[in-house]
């Protein structure tokens, strides 16, 4: 028994040395382990960053010389695009495509496409103030002018000025006003031709006459006039933003004829731009309805008349009856404007 007993505590101690052992060595080499690892992970991880750091600085300065190499702004194989000033749409962010016209197809300042105008439109002109009863008396004898020529300022024992009351009953009733000038009788010389367009331009302002709309100098047929007026005319219209524009008798031998040669001789431009109004031929005043069929007027070859007055003082209503080519509604103040 004693025997046995012996030999249990020998297998106990020899157990517990082993157990001791397993903790000195094993364990305590893991723990060791264990901490030398913990200590080490800052180390590491700032390695690593550093590393990451450098060779993304690397690619990215890889990507930068080959941009710089390529010279066309490329990225990622995307091109960038220079701003063009247009929409997705392809039309300028000013809603104006590149053929000058707007988003709803009319070309600017308010003037209409060809395709919009009638062929041909009646209208009257008169040296008198338009007031409800003058307007009256002019549609229930005549018709409904589309047009109404009327005259910047008053004349002595010649024409009253347009006033603002007859513009807004004219606009009332939807009649464009055509803008008539005949503050001169002497239209010969270049400084004459500014300083009567220049005259007209201050009633046009005081009026508030948009810019755009034509403004007629009156010459009549015993006026002396020459092309340098009329290049004075045009130049100082032209720079103001108002079509420069012309009323006469334009015969072949008249003197704004004559003078409208002279004005080509020196500027073709200014005969091919000048809008012209003629008084030739005469047919006599008429209604609406007894018009002329046709726009027959008298004005040199390769001009460009928009106004025929046909017919001159009626003896009802005072006015001088007309017939324009539906382009000059481009050039007279209508309500919209």
């Amino acid at each position: 028994m004693k025997r046995f007993c012996l030999q249990g505590i020998v297998l106990l101690t020899a157990f517990l040395l082993a157990i001791s052992s397993f903790v000195l060595f094993v364990v305590r080499d893991d723990y060791e382990t264990g901490q030398l690892i913990h200590n080490e992970k800052p180390s590491c991880s700032k390695n690593v960053f550093i590393y990451y750091t450098e060779k993304q600085v690397e690619i990215t300065n890889e990507k930068n010389d080959d941009q710089k190499e390529k010279g066309n702004g490329e990225e990622d194989g995307v091109q960038e695009e220079e701003p063009s000033g247009e929409d997705e749409s392809g039309e300028d962010e000013s809603g104006e495509d590149e053929s000058g016209e707007d988003e709803s197809g009319e070309e600017q300042e308010g003037q209409r496409d060809g395709d919009d105008l009638p062929e041909i439109v009646w209208g009257v002109d008169s040296v008198n103030v338009t007031d409800s009863s003058f307007l009256d008396c002019v549609t229930t004898n005549f018709g409904s002018p589309t047009i109404w020529g009327r005259y910047l300022g008053d004349k002595e024992d010649v024409s009253y000025g347009l006033t603002p009351e007859e513009i807004e009953l004219l606009h009332d009733h939807d009649i464009s006003i055509l803008i008539i000038y005949n503050q001169f009788i002497d239209a010969t010389g270049y400084e004459t031709g500014v300083n009567e367009a220049e005259g007209a331009l201050a009633f046009a302002e005081e009026l508030g006459i948009p810019e755009g709309v034509a403004i007629f100098a009156n010459v009549e047929p015993e006026y002396p006039v020459d092309g340098a007026f009329l290049a004075g005319w045009y130049d100082t219209l032209t720079e103001a933003n108002y079509p420069p524009a012309l009323y006469g008798l334009f015969d072949d031998d008249s003197n704004v004829t004559i003078a409208l040669e002279e004005a080509r001789e020196e500027n073709e431009t200014i005969f091919e731009e000048l809008i012209l109004w003629s008084n030739q031929p005469q047919v006599g005043i008429t209604s609406e309805e007894n018009a002329p069929d046709s726009f027959d007027v008298n004005a040199p070859d390769g001009s460009r008349p928009l106004g025929w007055q046909y017919g001159l003082e009626a003896d009802t209503c005072n006015i001088d009856t007309n017939l324009f080519v539906g382009e000059m509604l481009n050039y007279t103040w209508g309500s919209a404007e």
